[in-house]
């Protein structure tokens, strides 16, 4: 019998936006389609973009933690700070001001 795989390599793949005003993956919603994960954001880490390099300050959810935590391209990942809090706090106003027209401010990286 073979070596069952490690857990890691058992898990899909999800999407990922590290500017996300929440938890930076994705989620099944309706019928399986993937869609932004509401989940509330316990853990924060760096993530480095492989293809930019750029870093950016990400988030993650109780049900997505462990996936910051293994993603080789994620750093100190841990419990939310009160920096961390401050980021997000500020991306879900920049969010909310874009969808309420009053003009759109990107977060940026790190």
């Amino acid at each position: 019998m073979p070596d069952r795989p490690a857990a890691q390599a058992d898990r899909e793949p999800l999407p990922f936006s590290p500017s996300a005003p929440g938890c930076a993956f994705s989620a099944h919603v309706r019928a399986g389609q993937l869609g932004a994960c509401d989940g509330r954001p316990t853990v924060t880490g760096v993530w480095t973009s492989p293809r930019t390099r750029e870093r950016w300050r990400v988030f993650g959810c109780a049900i997505h933690a462990d996936r910051l935590a293994d993603d080789p391209e994620c750093c100190d990942v841990g419990p939310l700070d009160n920096a961390a809090r401050a980021e997000l706090a500020d991306r879900r106003e920049r969010w909310q001001a874009a969808l309420d027209g009053k003009g759109r401010r990107p977060p940026e990286p790190m």
